[in-house]
């Protein structure tokens, strides 16, 4: 019989088509698994990622390290590197200063595993479970303590502040107005003074023109006495005509004397006069300046007043701390893990059960194909061993044929199954999982129990077909 016959054709496709279909699926998961989780922690990524409306402290961080299911934790981590981008998404505005808005956590033993395994998954929900039971309750209690601590004394600092500050400034500010005004008053006094002295000045000059001006007007009388004497004699000698002009020189001298003299007086005054109304419009006008800078110093001290209250009101008001709870991450929000856990479930859910449904047609097929070849043979056969043909010999090479073919196919399938598909498949997927790098990991077990199985049913089908088929 002709190893490459039909039947043997036959035998090792459903062998094949079988084991294949029943590695493949694990195989697939398992490698994609396996590539996502290097690329994790080629890039160091945590496990868990804590966030507190509150803040973490460092003594949050000592606490956390010290537990031998924690391995490390940090403040900071950065996803990718080459990009500066911070894995930050979620992440709370914290006003507490002295806090940490995030801290990373990696848990001891979790490198170890493969991240999106129900082995990995039970790892980090134990140590998610005690932190949420005997650290965050004991943290939480801690800072809520601590919190309202510093908000005790923040109200007490800053009530020190309006003692200090705001008093201090209001009351500079109202003493140097208050030393300001005696100045300006003492100043407005001097000038009053002194314009009541330009007054009296006015008053005695306009006094000493009146006076002068009865001189000059007296000095005109004589004047015009002299010139009727001289005018009314028949004959004016040189004598006469001398002494009118004597007298005619010394009243034009004296009042043009009188004018001069007034007029600088009056210039003098004048002077004195714009000189003080000069002086007092500056002082004005500083005080006008001093007044609004004084005024910007009370504003400011009332503003800063009003500050400090809205802030000590706003403290008060908060009452008892909000704690809240960590918020704790996993893995599952990073790139590629949903859609690798979606087709682990997909496999577990979907692909396995129709893998091994696959597999159990393809042991009823190559029983089939068994059969079938047994009875396309089964004339030759019987005619041999009428001939003489060794009946043993012809059965087991029969047998031979029949397990071979199912070896053969079940190897191919599973070189198949547990090499190429996982290859393919994590190139075809590598940018949805963010595959870098291909890492098999076939779980041979399930692919080689299924082929054993493949092989012993070519077995036993081709020994219960040759004695059900063969006449004795």
């Amino acid at each position: 019989m002709n190893i490459y016959s039909n039947g043997f054709l036959k035998i090792s496709f459903a062998a094949l088509a079988g084991i294949m279909a029943l590695s493949a699926p694990k195989a697939v998961s398992g490698s994609i698994a396996a590539s996502v989780d290097r690329y994790y922690d080629d890039l160091g990524v945590y496990d868990l990622k804590l966030t507190s409306k509150l803040g973490f402290t460092d003594e949050d961080i000592e606490i956390l390290s010290g537990s031998d299911r924690i391995e490390r934790v940090d403040t900071e981590f950065v996803l990718h590197p080459e990009e500066e981008a911070k894995e930050a998404d979620g992440e709370p505005a914290i006003d507490y200063v002295g806090t940490y808005n995030t801290l990373y956590v990696w848990v001891a033993g979790a490198g170890e595993r493969i991240s999106v395994t129900d082995e990995y998954r039970s790892l980090i929900n134990s140590a998610r479970e005690y932190i949420e039971l005997y650290v965050e309750p004991k943290r939480l209690e801690k800072r809520r303590a601590d919190i309202k601590a510093e908000r005790e004394a923040r109200i007490e600092e800053l009530n020190r502040r309006i003692e200090d500050e705001v008093v201090s400034l209001r009351e500079e500010a109202e003493a140097d107005q208050t030393d300001f005004d005696e100045d300006y008053e003492r100043a407005k006094a001097g000038f009053k003074e002194e314009q009541e002295s330009i007054n009296k000045a006015k008053k005695a000059i306009q006094e000493s023109e009146r006076n002068a001006q009865s001189l000059v007007e007296g000095e005109k009388d004589e004047l015009r006495k002299v010139l009727d004497e001289v005018y009314s004699k028949s004959v004016v000698t040189a004598a006469d005509l001398k002494r009118a002009q004597g007298i005619s020189s010394l009243v034009s001298g004296s009042e043009s004397s009188y004018h001069e003299k007034f007029t600088d007086q009056w210039a003098e005054l004048s002077e004195l006069e714009i000189k003080l109304h000069d002086q007092e419009t500056a002082l004005d006008e500083e005080k006008e300046k001093h007044d609004k800078e004084n005024a910007a110093r009370l504003k400011q001290a009332e503003d800063l007043e009003k500050e400090l209250n809205e802030e000590i009101l706003a403290l008060q008001k908060e009452g008892e701390v909000d704690t809240g709870r960590w918020s704790m991450e996993d893995r599952s929000r990073l790139d590629g893990y949903s859609q690798c856990v979606s087709i682990m479930d997909i496999t577990d859910r979907i692909l396995t059960p129709t893998g091994i449904l696959i597999y159990v047609l393809s042991l009823i097929t190559e029983t089939a194909a068994v059969f079938g070849m047994i009875r396309r043979n089964k004339y030759n056969i019987e005619e041999g061993l009428r001939q003489g043909l060794d009946e043993a010999r012809t059965k087991a090479h029969f047998v031979k044929v029949s397990t071979a073919a199912s070896a053969l196919g079940s190897l191919i399938g599973m070189a198949i199954g547990l090499i190429v598909i996982p290859v393919a498949a994590s190139y075809a997927y590598a940018d949805q999982f963010v595959i870098e790098g291909i890492v098999l990991d076939p779980k041979p077990l399930w692919g080689a129990v299924g082929a054993a199985v493949m092989v012993l049913t070519a077995l036993v089908s081709s020994n219960v077909s040759y004695n059900r088929q063969i006449t004795k």
